[in-house]
């Protein structure tokens, strides 16, 4: 191979390896939730008159309903609204028991991807546990299963590419050129 050629191959697996890198490094960019009212875990003696998401940048609503849930049960379906990097809803005008609770959620971030979670708390006195933080579904643990898939892609993408320069250093020391290929 003409080394003209050879390092032309090489640039284009180079530029083809960062076109595949690329996309997932973008994948990892998803919103994350980084506060609420209520919070996670937290146990209240009433519900704010508004219930609020917060997010480490701006998102959408695309789900017509947030959704409350008692103890597994559906108690009020709530409508949200985005408002930059907060979903905001009004609590349930009714009064309701004391429990363990979770405020289930859907948004779209600002790269476009649905993420959704959990916000468990208890409301009452306190007597019933909240449900455990860990066991629950947030944003950020979905935006971390995303960021680590985008690692893992991006690393096999890279060793992809590694293997293709490889094969090019080699085939190019292995081709023997011809005095032939000079004079033109």
């Amino acid at each position: 191979m003409h080394p003209t050629l050879r390092g032309r191959s090489v640039l284009l697996c180079l530029l083809t390896g960062l076109l595949v890198l690329l996309p997932g490094l973008a994948a990892s960019a998803h919103s994350a939730l980084i506060g609420s009212n209520p919070q996670t875990g937290s146990t209240v003696q009433a519900l704010p008159e508004q219930l609020e998401l917060r997010f480490n940048e701006p998102v959408s609503d695309i789900s017509p309903a947030m959704v409350l849930r008692r103890d597994g049960d559906t108690v009020a379906t709530l409508r949200p609204r985005a408002d930059g990097t907060r979903l905001l809803a009004d609590a349930p005008g009714t009064t309701l028991p004391d429990g363990r609770y979770t405020l289930v959620w859907r948004v779209v971030s600002a790269d476009g991807h649905p993420i959704d979670g959990v916000v468990a708390f208890t409301l009452g006195d306190g007597r019933t546990p909240a449900i455990a933080a860990p066991t629950q579904r947030t944003a950020s643990d979905v935006s971390s299963t995303s960021r680590y898939g985008a690692y893992a892609l991006g690393g096999l993408a890279a060793l992809v590419l590694l293997a293709a320069v490889v094969v090019l250093v080699r085939r190019s020391r292995t081709t023997p050129t011809s005095d032939k290929d000079h004079t033109r």
